[in-house]
């Protein structure tokens, strides 16, 4: 238990199934206040003081002032992630309009960064959560990506992002923000990822039950698809993406040199 005068971490992470490694260990930690959410949610949380740490889309981190990486966890991926997705109703090419989910604006920015400068298109986007479900193209992410049916021409934005780049893309890290005890909670964060890992099998097992998954799907998404180090290659692929998204327009030119403090302090 944690001393009496300490208080306990507040930290915000997300329901996904990719996140459950990472939040297995923190659950049943007393030294843990754990609140789930979705990324854009947790993200304004952190920011407005709620939290103390929370797992955080890239773009997220490198808005939030203050905030500091904790080195090597995150969940990324080098090739398919199947649950970035594009769902096309034609190629993928002759999409005019494309809903974007709101939930991450990592992967929304990632989405158009994908459209626009790797294809060269200038589709219309409008917002995901709307009731028309006419666009062309749409953004889903998490389990809802998982769930839902492929088609031919359906775009895994991982697999998109590493043919162009040949890198890995960092989906999202885990975020200390300023004024907290970043050591005492990075240590926490660090033995729930290491008791995680240890359990991918039986987290397949216990997570494809109850979210309504085949086992075997969650099996190899989290041990083939899903990666939760955060190694060069992964900051590598951070900086190339954040590079990309201020030159576009996409993140305010300022967070460039935030970023390279950011990613500096999670190679420590």
């Amino acid at each position: 238990m944690p001393p009496s005068d300490v208080h306990p971490c507040r930290i915000g992470t997300v329901a996904y199934l990719n996140a459950v490694p990472l939040n297995v260990g923190l659950d049943a930690n007393p030294d843990v206040e754990l609140t789930y959410g979705v990324p854009s949610a947790i993200a304004d949380d952190l920011a407005a003081g709620n939290l103390d740490a929370a797992l955080v889309p890239i773009v997220e981190a490198v808005t939030i002032p203050g905030c500091r990486i904790v080195p090597h966890v995150a969940i990324a991926c080098e090739g398919p992630v199947l649950s970035v997705k594009l769902f096309a109703r034609q190629p993928i090419s002759e999409a005019h309009t494309v809903a974007l989910d709101p939930s991450s604006r990592t992967s929304a920015i990632l989405a158009r960064l994908w459209l626009e400068v790797f294809r060269g298109m200038s589709p219309d986007y409008v917002d995901g959560t709307s009731k028309d479900d006419a666009a062309d193209a749409a953004l889903l992410i998490g389990d809802p990506a998982l769930r839902r049916p492929a088609s031919e021409f359906d775009v895994d934005l991982g697999e998109a992002w590493f043919e162009a780049t040949g890198l890995p893309f960092v989906f999202a890290v885990w975020a200390t923000r300023e004024g907290t005890d970043a050591p005492r909670i990075a240590s926490a964060l660090l033995e729930a990822k290491r008791a995680g890992v240890k359990r991918l099998d039986g987290i397949a097992e216990e997570e494809g039950s109850r979210r309504g998954l085949p086992e075997d799907l969650c099996r190899r998404y989290l041990t083939k698809h899903i990666r939760f180090d955060l190694s060069d290659a992964e900051l590598a692929g951070m900086r190339r993406f954040l590079t990309l998204a201020s030159e576009h327009g996409l993140v305010p030119a300022t967070s460039l040199d935030f970023a390279e403090m950011l990613l500096s302090s999670g190679v420590d």
